[in-house]
């Protein structure tokens, strides 16, 4: 059934806080400024220690810059007073700002500050479970080479630097303001106990070769942050083609982007699916493009990108959420992995690298995302051997082509989902998927706009300096080690 309110008021604010103020901790005077600097971008008040107030606000943020306690039970003292209060709402944010550039320092020489900055971080993580519980996600933003608190700067100099970062510029205030306001908003509901590493890929470990002269024309201008007035989570004026959209994830995808004014070309097998989600989307002003393809087929995907480029002019952002998996007690037979194969890896790999060309002749900032699994992170499902090796093979692909990418403004990121409540779930008993709830601290299998929220982050300007990641989003699934007994 259509209905007008899936895709109405488009114009609204999507990032839009739980609450208009928040909790301010830190472990010195500058870890608190900067905190309370993003959160008054965000038009949040920021109440400090010993302030008389009159309700608790939802929203806690420890900033953790430069560490020199002496005395962690004086700090874990001091966050537990505020969870305490926090988990009285029974619904909350706590967010977590770490210095990644001392990770950096700590891998070439020992830095005391960053073994205490750990401790922290796996204090909050511990905690992360028993919140959850509560309705109350915990997440963190790992800050990288930040000029404003890095003055000193202690390698050769700033390009040496730079070479190991795909994104070749420093984290912006305009980073971190546009990741705290999604990490502070309902969009960020499922997600719990995941770092957002703001380093521009110094994450993948890697460094780029030296280029001889004459080879490649440098160019550093494709590298300028998005302009900060312009409105980082809107997508009006682009075009998004989603691959595999006509139920589940990718349906809800759609009708985010389309909420945020982006036109979008869906792509599926169903084509009387993706006509009933197209009615909802002319509903606004949003154009949409529908097209019947099989992604098994790579004539199919080239298809779908040279016609949706035709109709639109060009495409800004593909998104692929097609997949399939067989649950087996045995291997996977030739023609079930063949299938997944095509499916959840061939198809992806084709589209990415068509539209990686011309995103890059067309000098397009274009942003690509697949659609993971949390077996890549951790120990896969029972039975989805092979569906976890595509995925993992779609995952990887995703972070190598980032690196090329990267230079000219071409960014590539997945999402990787827990136990998510759509059809691609049935194929086990209502016990057996009640023991996965059990396992999930938010108490309940996510639902599909739970992570097209994340999607559309990831997609939208808000994550400029967010490449080559895999985002879990599994309300704190993974957080838990050691599994429940299952009834069956």
């Amino acid at each position: 059934m259509v209905k007008y309110t899936d895709i109405q008021d488009k114009e609204k604010d999507f990032m839009k806080t739980i609450d208009d103020s928040a909790y301010v901790l830190g472990t010195n005077d500058y870890a608190r400024s900067l905190a309370k600097r993003i959160l008054e971008l965000l038009n949040i008040e920021c109440i400090e220690k010993r302030k008389k107030i009159e309700r608790t606000p939802r929203i806690l943020v420890f900033s953790c810059q430069h560490t020199q306690a002496t005395d962690l039970n004086v700090i874990f003292e001091e966050i537990e007073e505020y969870i305490e209060k926090l988990k009285e709402q029974n619904n909350g944010r706590i967010v977590l700002l770490t210095n990644g550039f001392e990770r950096y320092k700590y891998e070439i020489k020992y830095s005391r500050s960053y073994s205490i900055q750990k401790a922290i971080v796996t204090f909050f993580k511990q905690q992360a479970i028993d919140l959850a519980k509560k309705n109350i996600t915990y997440n963190n933003i790992e800050i990288g080479y930040f000029p404003e608190r890095d003055k000193s700067f202690s390698i050769n100099n700033e390009w040496s630097y730079f070479r190991r970062l795909a994104i070749r510029r420093c984290v912006e205030l305009a980073d971190i303001k546009s990741t705290m306001s999604f990490l502070l908003s309902e969009s960020s509901r499922f997600m719990t106990g995941e770092t957002i590493v703001l380093d521009g890929g110094l994450e993948m470990n890697q460094v780029t070769p030296p280029i001889k002269e004459g080879i490649i024309k440098k160019s550093t201008s494709i590298l300028v942050h998005p302009k900060e007035n312009q409105r980082e989570f809107d997508l009006t004026g682009k075009v998004a083609i989603v691959f595999g959209c006509s139920s589940g994830i990718g349906k809800a995808t759609v009708l985010e982007l389309a909420k945020r004014g982006a036109c979008v070309s869906l792509i599926a097998r169903r084509k009387e699916k993706l006509e009933e989600i197209q009615k909802i989307i002319d509903m606004s002003k949003t154009k949409s493009l529908v097209l019947q393809k099989d992604v098994k087929c790579q004539k199919n995907i080239e298809n779908a990108i040279i016609e949706t480029w035709q109709f639109f002019g060009k495409i800004d952002i593909f998104i692929y959420v097609a997949g399939i998996g067989y649950v087996t007690d045995e291997l996977n037979d030739e023609n079930d992995y063949k299938t997944m194969y095509e499916t959840n890896y061939q198809g992806y790999s084709t589209a990415l690298k068509m539209l990686f060309k011309k995103w890059k002749d067309n000098n397009i900032r274009g942003v690509g995302l697949g659609v993971s699994t949390i077996d890549v992170n951790f120990v896969p499902s029972y039975g989805l051997a092979s569906y976890s090796v595509t995925k993992a093979a779609m995952t990887q692909l995703t972070k190598n082509i980032s690196l090329l990418g990267a230079k000219y403004g071409i960014r590539l990121n997945c999402v990787a989902p827990g136990y998510i409540d759509t059809q691609i779930m049935n194929f086990t008993t209502d016990s057996y998927r009640n023991q996965w709830r059990k396992k999930i601290p938010m108490g309940r299998l996510g639902n599909p706009e739970d992570i097209s929220g994340v999607i559309c982050f990831l997609v939208s300007d808000a994550s400029d300096y967010l490449v080559g990641k895999n985002l879990i989003v599994d309300g704190g699934y993974s957080l838990i080690k050691v599994p429940e007994l299952v009834d069956e």
